[in-house]
């Protein structure tokens, strides 16, 4: 029985030490190594629904010790108090203020963040953070996103950390009252993520599923999607080095090259990591089925956490 038990735990550590499958989300642990939880700050303007459903599912994993999340959001007009009370995580980690100092972090997580309300110095804090390997998930909306596509110096340090070279926003040919399906273009080194169904045969599992809602087979050609995105911001260009990981699916929406509007994509900045979403409905797959936005969202943060 001893000998069982013990040729048991040497082949336990083995697979974990060979990348042997772990459950979903998760990374193995490897043999002599301690697993570290992403440090994650989320920064928005408002807390708007994504931000919500997002801080939910840090203060569950937050509860197994999966990540360490600290949150601000910006005061409204008109006020300096923050209006969030940060969705059940501990007190400490409910800042009244950004951080002067990121080095205790491992991913911003920016909602729309209006990026005018730092100062100077802490806009070139947050780019040599990131050039130093810090991660960040740029979340692009309506509101303050725009400010990011003006040639105002004090915004370039961010402006330049983008995978893409955003418009202003103002003129937008996508109609927001109906949903559309994301494409993902073909490459090597497709991110894991993107495949919310493990359980699936194929490299996007799940997707097709989420735009289906559930229906079996494949869509006709034509066919208009149950579920997808209302809104992905304009985008003039994509940047040197960037790698797209998914387009909307809107032939009015498409840059000026022809090709389909980035709602995904990351950028190498120095040894750290930039991934830009188009937009903060994620919480639409959610609303589907919660285990595929835990997946998506839990294997970004790992991704850009990457050193």
């Amino acid at each position: 029985m001893r000998r069982t038990s013990l040729l048991l735990g040497a082949l336990l550590l083995a697979g974990a030490a060979f990348g042997a499958p772990t459950p979903e989300g998760t990374e193995p642990v490897r043999a002599g190594k301690e697993a570290k939880a992403p440090r994650v700050l989320v920064v928005g303007s408002t807390a708007g629904r994504e931000l919500q459903f997002f801080v939910s599912l840090l203060v569950r994993d937050l509860q197994g010790k999966r990540v360490d999340p600290t949150v601000y959001v910006q005061p409204p007009p008109g006020s300096k108090e923050p209006g969030y009370g940060g969705g059940g995580l501990p007190v400490g980690k409910v800042l009244k203020k950004f951080p002067d100092d990121l080095g205790c972090f491992d991913v911003l997580v920016a909602f729309d963040v209006d990026w005018e309300k730092l100062s100077a110095a802490q806009v070139a804090a947050v780019r040599k953070w990131i050039e130093g390997g810090g991660g960040l998930v740029m979340v692009a909306a309506p509101f303050h996103t725009p400010r990011l596509a003006g040639a105002g110096p004090k915004l370039k340090a961010i402006r330049e950390l983008l995978p893409v070279v955003v418009a202003d926003g103002k003129v937008d040919n996508r109609d927001a009252t109906q949903p559309a399906r994301l494409t993902f273009p073909p490459g090597k080194g497709r991110a894991a993520y993107l495949k919310l169904d493990p359980a699936g045969k194929e490299p996007l599992a799940g997707w097709e599923e989420f735009f289906r809602d559930g229906k079996k087979g494949a869509a006709k050609k034509g066919e208009a999607p149950e579920n997808g995105f209302y809104s992905c911001y304009p985008v003039l260009s994509v940047r040197p080095g960037a790698t797209v990981l998914a387009t909307l699916d809107d032939p009015k929406t498409r840059m000026a090259d022809g090709k389909d509007r980035p709602y995904l994509a990351t950028l190498r900045v120095g040894k750290g990591r930039v991934a830009y979403l188009g937009s903060g409905e994620m919480w639409r797959v959610r609303r589907y089925r919660e285990a595929f936005y835990e997946r998506f969202w839990r294997g970004l943060l790992a991704d850009v956490a990457k050193r």
